[in-house]
């Protein structure tokens, strides 16, 4: 499983390097993204290194709402190798419309870029029905299972998924979700389908001189949200400690390695 590290301040861009892909933020890509820097921050990823891919979010888990066109002229301008089309957090059947209409419009002004849909429920018999509609309306290539239904057992979604979608998945938000369950992911029947997963975190973290914690429990999870962190990127001017930095990547891929592999699915 690859790993993507976001950069959420200027500074930080070029530490992204050192994950496997790119995972970039159409709301930073924008004019009026915080600290006026939406042009630096597409000409970064526009000029990344031949053969990077590039996965371009549509800001819907940062509560954004950006219009199709928006989205379609960021890919355009960055060279997105994948964008993940428009979804509703926790509404199976907006999700569906949305993507719907936004796959007509991607189509033809995106050619050769690769569509990554992301269902949602509130239950899982929703989830899995929000994923039948969008097999049935949508010619996509990639499924993402958000951290927003994390609620729903990242377990239970990446079995469904798999048994349904013969494709690939990703992961979108890595310490959202229980990283345990990443890591069982990446050691199970279904890690060969996994592509990647993406996080903030370990350059967050490190630039406020912070380690991960390597072996979290679940009373150790909400250490992943504590607000001075979560703020830091208000008022950090650049990562300031890189061995925080190398220590949250190696746990970072620590929780993404594959393991022994089960060969078939388990029973329902």
């Amino acid at each position: 499983m690859q790993i993507a590290l976001i950069a959420e301040h200027q500074a930080w861009l070029p530490w992204t390097s050192l994950g496997d892909l790119d995972f970039a933020l159409t709301q930073l890509a924008l004019s009026g993204a915080p600290g006026n820097w939406s042009e630096a921050y597409i000409e970064f990823y526009r000029h990344r290194a031949p053969g990077r891919y590039l996965i371009l979010d549509n800001g819907a888990w940062e509560g954004e709402l950006i219009s199709v066109a928006d989205v379609i002229d960021v890919a355009r301008r960055m060279r997105a190798d994948e964008i993940i089309l428009p979804d509703a957090i926790g509404d199976a059947d907006c999700t569906i419309e949305l993507a719907a209409t936004a796959y007509e419009q991607a189509r033809h002004r995106l050619p050769g870029v690769a569509l990554q849909v992301v269902p949602h429920g509130r239950t899982i018999g929703e989830y899995v029905d929000c994923l039948k509609g969008l097999m049935e309306r949508v010619s996509f290539d990639v499924v993402g299972i958000s951290r927003a239904d994390v609620e729903l057992g990242l377990d239970l979604m990446s079995d469904r998924v798999a048994r349904m979608w013969p494709g690939p998945m990703r992961y979108l938000g890595w310490a959202r979700q229980d990283p345990r369950a990443v890591t069982r992911a990446a050691q199970s029947w279904i890690s060969d389908r996994v592509l990647s997963v993406d996080s903030a975190r370990p350059i967050r973290w490190a630039a406020c001189s912070a380690r991960l914690p390597r072996r979290p429990d679940p009373a150790d999870l909400d250490v992943y949200r504590r607000s001075d962190i979560r703020d830091l990127t208000k008022t950090s001017a650049g990562l300031t400690d890189s061995t925080a930095l190398g220590w949250n990547i190696a746990v970072f891929r620590e929780h993404t390695r594959r393991g022994q592999l089960d060969v078939a699915p388990p029973p329902l």
